[in-house]
């Protein structure tokens, strides 16, 4: 009874390891003999703790040390497609910021024309391809002409050919005496007159020449039967 008596205080004291205790003493199993206990004193059922050398190699737990190392990469400022705080659209790449962006220089102008070379008025008039010369008067503006009682009218027009042959400009250098005259040869020769392309140094080149118009007109028949009778 005694025996019981102590197994049962020590159970109390350990709660933890008296449960395991009470298993094997319902398996059968007498329990280990323990020494007297003195009354009021707290027993400790807490299981022996192994001896580090009694431990398996698998079982010891070695500390490890885990080093952060942070690799950085150097950024090269010309690859990026966000471009360089501060920097200019189409800039150069890799300029000095705190420099001045300079300007390409501009194209070189190209050459000026070649001015129209002048020529005699029967050169280009061997390159005629197309208008007339004799230019005429309306016949309105003969009859004025009769009663202005003019029988010879001189006029004269410069005219510029383009390489192609083309009239470039039409100037009037003297007048006729009478604008509607005048109308007629300026139109005439801007809108009929063409020439073959002006060889210069064998190759096509502007020229410039001037023309003289001669118009005459027989003077009207009351004028020449007035004339006859006078003394």
């Amino acid at each position: 009874m005694d025996q019981e008596r102590r197994r049962f205080v020590g159970f109390t004291a350990g709660m933890g390891y008296g449960m395991i205790a009470i298993a094997f003493a319902s398996c059968g199993k007498p329990p280990s003999p323990q020494a007297p206990v003195a009354p009021g004193t707290a027993t400790s059922s807490a299981a022996p703790v192994p001896d580090d050398a009694a431990r398996r190699p698998d079982d010891l737990v070695y500390p490890v040390t885990i080093e952060h190392h942070e690799v950085t990469t150097a950024v090269d400022p010309s690859n990026d497609v966000n471009g360089v705080e501060g920097g200019v659209e189409d800039g150069a790449v890799g300029g000095d910021l705190d420099g001045v962006v300079a300007a390409p220089p501009p194209p070189p102008p190209p050459p000026p024309p070649r001015p129209p070379q002048n020529v005699a008025p029967t050169s280009l008039e061997a390159n005629r391809m197309a208008g007339t010369k004799n230019i005429v008067p309306d016949d309105v503006t003969k009859v004025e002409i009769q009663r202005a009682r003019k029988t010879k009218l001189v006029g004269t027009w410069k005219l510029c050919v383009t390489p192609e042959g083309n009239i470039g400009t039409v100037a009037q250098l003297k007048s006729t005496g009478f604008p509607a005259y005048d109308a007629t040869i300026t139109k005439t020769i801007r809108g009929e007159w063409r020439y073959r392309p002006f060889l210069v140094n064998g190759q096509p080149a502007p020229v410039c020449t001037a023309v003289t118009f001669i118009y005459s007109q027989l003077p009207a028949p009351e004028q020449k039967k007035s004339e006859s009778r006078t003394p």
